[in-house]
């Protein structure tokens, strides 16, 4: 028989050239939706009120946020 190149595979001529998938037209976009189980909330606590001496101690200050922030940066590019 008689080999022949086609779309970079060699066929036999008395193979018909296999079928290149259709393309389907442009596909349709899926339609997103969120669902909310209801009711959302399921529990509540209450707690003191922190104390204004307490606050420097439990809490970081906004310096202290940008430098964790930055210390995470500079850590996450060093790997």
């Amino acid at each position: 028989g008689v080999w022949t190149l086609f779309a970079g595979k060699q066929q036999n001529d008395n193979t018909p050239p296999s079928k290149e998938p259709e393309k389907s037209p442009t596909p349709k976009k899926k339609t997103r939706s969120v669902k909310f189980q209801y009711p959302v909330i399921t529990k509540t606590h209450h707690r003191p009120m922190t104390e204004d001496e307490d606050v420097e101690n439990l809490f970081f200050t906004e310096e202290e946020m940008e430098v964790l922030e930055e210390d995470r940066l500079a850590t996450k590019f060093a790997d």
